[in-house]
């Protein structure tokens, strides 16, 4: 039997000339994207920036996009905009119609990397970049790829940009992915630990860092795009708090901020033995017990038919050397002649 068809919303609007909101006939679909993002960010000029448009031409879009509704869709409130009533009963429905319009789109009975003129955007840290990318791109490109990999930063949105399409893979560390993606498809890539890192001359850490420390130094927390790092996470559900100093989206640079202060932070230890030389660092084991770092890759298991996804997983799961696990080496002082 028959699923029932799900009731149009009363709100639809009728359009100059006797038309509707939804003759697509009178419709330009490439709208819908703009509308989609226009209703995320409330703001044009943010919104053209992250459609690669000029002010003038998003402000243009919104503009066709009222005409073709018959609705403002956003009202300026105070220094915001802020969405109509109809525009929050378009939101609803136009993330449903995106997404399978992404699924429609991606469907290919076969993927041939050398033809297919296509954009794989996977989002992920700079530090899992730093770590898996290099090799997973040099074999992409040995077999021919003649696409283009586009790599953005974490943003605290990524599990409904993950169900809608804009990106193609995320590469996150299991133990957010257990609790903001628990039904993704996913695959460990690689596995790694956490260490205290200071500066190698800091004033007043000689050794080991201790819980104390930990908590009454300074401290640089990373948190990408308003998402609560893996690091941060273990430290609150061991209860360490933390008296944060400096906070940054970037985790390369971290290691780079402790040189020449007080400050402390944790990070991953092939990132900290990456920069050791180079930052003036020095690391300890955690004073406290922290689960291990698990990367992963994960991916919309409803994009089962999409080829070419199937092979951008392929490329991104094959063993290179680079993923081998890191052993645990604690460096209780790393301290050297230079400054």
């Amino acid at each position: 039997m028959a699923a029932p068809l799900r009731e149009a919303p009363e709100t639809v609007r009728s359009l100059p000339g006797g038309g509707s909101a939804t003759d697509l006939d009178k419709f330009d679909l490439n709208l819908l994207k703009t509308l989609d993002v226009l209703l995320r960010e409330r703001n044009v000029t943010r919104s053209g920036q992250r459609l690669g448009l000029s002010q003038s031409a998003t402000s243009a879009a919104l503009a066709r996009l009222r005409r073709a509704f018959d609705d403002q869709l956003l009202v300026r409130q105070g220094r915001e905009l802020v969405l109509t009533p109809y525009a929050e009963v378009l939101r609803a429905h136009l993330t449903e119609a995106l997404e399978a319009t992404s699924r429609l789109m991606a469907l290919r009975p076969r993927f041939d990397p050398a033809t297919a003129n296509r954009t794989f955007t996977i989002m992920t840290s700079d530090y899992a970049s730093l770590v898996t990318m290099h090799p997973i791109l040099a074999r992409a490109r040995a077999q021919g790829l003649s696409g283009t990999v586009e790599i953005v930063p974490l943003r605290d949105d990524f599990p409904e940009q993950l169900r809608r399409g804009s990106i193609d893979a995320l590469l996150i560390s299991e133990n957010i992915r257990r609790t903001d993606l628990p039904d993704a498809a996913h695959h460990c890539l690689f596995t790694d630990r956490f260490v205290c890192a200071v500066w190698r001359f800091h004033p007043t850490v000689s050794g080991m860092i201790s819980r104390s420390q930990l908590s009454s130094l300074p401290y640089v927390e990373y948190r990408p795009g308003g998402v609560i790092s893996a690091a941060d996470r273990e430290l609150d559900r061991a209860g360490v708090t933390r008296q944060v100093a400096v906070r940054t989206e970037s985790q390369t640079l971290v290691p780079y901020l402790l040189r020449g202060t007080p400050l402390v932070s944790v990070v991953p230890e092939r990132l900290a033995r990456m920069c050791q030389a180079s930052a003036g660092i020095r690391w300890s084991s955690s004073p406290v017990p922290l689960r291990p770092i698990e990367q992963s890759v994960v991916w919309d298991r409803r994009r089962g038919d999409d080829a070419g996804l199937q092979w951008l997983i392929s490329q991104l799961t094959a063993p290179p050397a680079a993923t081998a696990s890191v052993k645990a080496h604690p460096t209780t002082d790393t301290r050297s002649p230079e400054g």
